[in-house]
């Protein structure tokens, strides 16, 4: 092997995270222990060229490894990640077998049997959300995103959750999100003139066109994902609300978390929460909290919460078959 073909072979086994020791360098390519020291020293100058790697000696490992790494990830992101993933479902086992694959070729050699064996159980007991598109997606969520991102009209056919056959539309996508084990696009109807963006279920999707034609969006009023997510509950989108409840939980931590948006006063024995939310998500959160919520305005929204829980009432004062 060539001083070149070495050269390049260290630096592609130092970018994967790999410890490097001189002994069993010279080994391995049958060269003196100071030919591999000199390829230590160029692949130093190289990388201090970087301006932002080193590659320090250890002496408990008796070893050369980079000071960080631009191309691998320890296992402690590996790992985040893989629980992450399990917890959304969203994926097939297919799917998250070959994003498995994937992270754990950009994982620091000493780290990648420990990530392996650690999600080795969860990948066993893996059960995703069932989807109904045939379509990947991976490459869905991807191509969709980048639709999204340059403005382009989508042809989509969609399967509502009941619906036996498709249906057309025609979209202007604003951008992807995730929630609920789902991801979802946002949009608005090309053939519609409504004021506010609806959702999509990717996995719904069972087929899509995305077109050469493009559709204007001022910067003023572009989409921004971000805001959206702080407004929305369950993906159920609508129109603005400007929402005030009253909350006497033990936890206004906790109405935090789920309301971004939401601020908080303090009375004596209670909160007084005003919130910016879209659409009527917001009702299943507000019905979660059982009597610790009452809703104050919109009145209409208050009206709908009295009839929703006289109907539940009426559930249990049946007599029971």
């Amino acid at each position: 092997m060539s001083q070149n073909q070495r050269l390049l072979e260290l630096y592609e086994r130092l970018m994967s995270g790999e410890h490097i020791k001189k002994s069993v360098e010279a080994q391995h390519y049958q060269v003196s222990p100071k030919t591999i020291q000199r390829d230590i020293e160029d692949l130093r100058t190289m990388f201090a060229a970087n301006g932002r790697v080193e590659l320090p000696y250890n002496k408990k490992t008796n070893s050369y490894a980079l000071s960080s790494y631009n191309r691998a990830i320890n296992g402690s992101i590996a790992y985040a990640l893989f629980k992450i993933l399990f917890d959304s479902r969203a994926y097939t086992q297919e799917e998250l077998h070959t994003i498995k694959d994937v992270l754990l070729n950009v994982t620091v050699v000493h780290d990648r049997k420990k990530v392996e064996e650690l999600a080795k159980n969860e990948l066993i007991h893996y059960t995703p959300v069932k989807k109904r598109s045939p379509l990947s997606l991976i490459e869905s969520v991807w191509q969709l995103a980048n639709a999204s991102s340059q403005s382009h009209y989508v042809d989509i056919y969609y399967l509502k959750e009941h619906d036996k056959t498709a249906s057309y539309r025609r979209i202007k996508p604003l951008g992807v999100m995730f929630s609920e084990y789902y991801f979802y696009i946002i949009a608005y109807d090309a053939t519609k003139d409504d004021n506010f963006p609806i959702t999509f279920r990717i996995d719904r999707i069972i087929d899509f066109t995305v077109l050469q034609m493009k559709f204007s969006q001022p910067h003023s009023s572009r989409f921004e994902e971000g805001m959206f997510r702080k407004r929305v509950q369950f993906m159920h989108t609508g129109e603005l609300i400007y929402l005030k409840f009253k909350f006497t939980g033990r936890s206004p931590q906790a109405v935090l978390d789920r309301l971004p948006t939401a601020k908080l006063t303090k009375k004596n024995d209670h909160f007084i929460v005003t919130a910016e939310v879209f659409g009527r998500g917001i009702e299943m959160w507000l019905l979660s909290q059982a009597q610790y919520v009452e809703v104050l305005e919109p009145r209409s929204l208050r009206e709908e919460m009295k009839t929703t829980i006289e109907q539940m009432l009426a559930c249990y004062n049946e007599a029971t078959i």
